[in-house]
């Protein structure tokens, strides 16, 4: 029962954060209004009536599989903000710890220092026992479109923090302290054919993340699934909020 209400409620804040979208043309990184009315009446029946009401929870191997899908400390990153557009999710969480790996070097050349500091007074001025690291900007692309269906560009760049450098097409950053968690998805439900709603709940953490949980929603592109939305309830206040823009 304590899931039942804990997916009701949050189920009307995801109403509420899609209203805002009635007015949008329909494209991939927007919620249908159809999407809505079936969010508004999957509520109105009770999320665990909806067999009945049409809608097929998610067994245990789909379960499985999308614990797998938000294993990786990149990809369970994207759960850190509040967003009811892909536009809107707050980047300072999502690349704060260089977890977003491949491309990801946490070495500079002296050169790369000496840009960094000319062109960004931060630089000069950070303290030596930060730890830096950098990430390709096509990586970075790569992978904001892997999960989100948009590049950086296309992002309103809520949070972002690192520096650019045209001549090493790098960004740079800062280092703050791991987000690393563990999270698990704990029930889902298969809204339309490409969409699926899943609570999900951090089960170990750093304990200004440990308990935290929300609902997500995700589009089936056809070749992989971008996530639509994302409402927690419990997150902290920074990484609700948002940050400022880059400093740069």
């Amino acid at each position: 029962m304590k899931c039942n209400r804990f997916l009701i409620g949050l189920i009307i804040a995801l109403i509420g954060l899609t209203a805002c979208h009635a007015g949008i043309p329909d494209n991939s990184n927007s919620v249908p209004v159809d999407v809505q009315r079936i969010i508004q009446k999957l509520w109105d029946l009770g999320i665990y009536q909806k067999a009945s009401a049409g809608y097929d929870s998610l067994s245990e191997k789909e379960l499985e599989d999308w614990n797998l899908f938000f294993l990786p400390d990149f990809s369970n990153h994207f759960l850190l903000s509040n967003y009811s557009d892909p536009a809107d999710i707050n980047l300072y969480p999502l690349l704060s710890d260089a977890s977003i790996g491949g491309e990801s070097i946490m070495v500079l050349t002296e050169k790369e220092i000496a840009l960094l500091e000319t062109k960004f007074p931060h630089w000069k001025n950070r303290m030596p026992e930060i730890d830096v690291f950098k990430v390709k900007a096509s990586y970075l692309d790569e992978q904001l479109i892997k999960y989100l269906g948009i590049p950086l560009s296309s992002t309103n760049k809520i949070g972002f923090r690192l520096d650019y450098l045209e001549e090493t097409d790098y960004y740079y950053g800062f280092l703050s302290e791991t987000n690393c968690a563990k999270y698990e998805i704990l029930e889902g439900v298969k809204v339309q054919e490409n969409l699926i709603l899943l609570h999900w709940k951090i089960k170990t953490a750093l304990s200004h993340l440990c308990g935290a949980e929300g609902m997500v929603l995700l589009q089936d592109n056809n070749s992989g699934w971008n996530i639509l939305m994302n409402k927690s309830n419990n997150l902290p206040e920074n990484y609700l909020n948002g940050e400022a823009d880059s400093a740069s």
